[in-house]
C-alpha cells in the first residue's frame, strides 16, 4: 500500500469541531489500543479463531476509521470479512501488512500531532 494513501482526518477534525486537544486526545487513545492489538492478532492467528479474529480487526477498523483512508479502511474490511463471513483466517503476511501499514499510518499522526501542539 502506498504510503502517502493512509491518512485522512476529516472524520477526526469533523468530531474534533476545531479543538485540537481533543483530536490528539483521540490519536493518542487510537495508539494505545493499537499497541497491543497486533499482539492480540497473532494469539488469536495462533489458535486459529477466526470469529473473534474477525470481530477484533472490526473494532480496530473502527478506531482506525477517524484517521486513516478509504484504502486502509478497505483492507481490514477484507481482513475482517474473510474472518468473520468465510471463517477463513488471513495469512501471518496479510497481519503483517496490516501492522506495517499501521505503522505507516501511526508515523504520519506523530508528525500531525507534533504540529498541532
Amino acid at each position: 500500500m502506498c504510503e502517502e494513501n493512509v491518512l485522512n482526518l476529516e472524520a477526526l477534525q469533523d468530531m474534533a469541531d476545531g479543538d485540537k486537544e481533543y483530536e490528539c486526545e483521540i490519536i493518542q487513545d487510537i495508539m494505545d489500543e493499537a499497541a497491543t492489538i497486533f499482539v492480540a492478532l497473532r494469539e488469536l492467528h495462533s489458535k486459529n479463531d477466526p470469529q473473534e479474529f474477525g470481530e477484533l480487526v472490526h473494532r480496530f477498523k473502527g478506531c482506525l476509521s477517524y484517521v486513516s483512508s478509504q484504502t486502509v479502511i478497505a483492507s481490514y474490511q477484507r481482513i475482517e470479512n474473510m474472518s468473520r463471513r468465510e471463517k477463513t483466517m488471513p495469512s501471518m503476511q496479510e497481519i503483517d501488512s496490516l501492522e506495517n501499514t499501521y505503522f505507516q499510518l501511526k508515523d504520519k499522526l506523530d508528525l500531525y500531532v507534533k504540529s498541532i501542539l
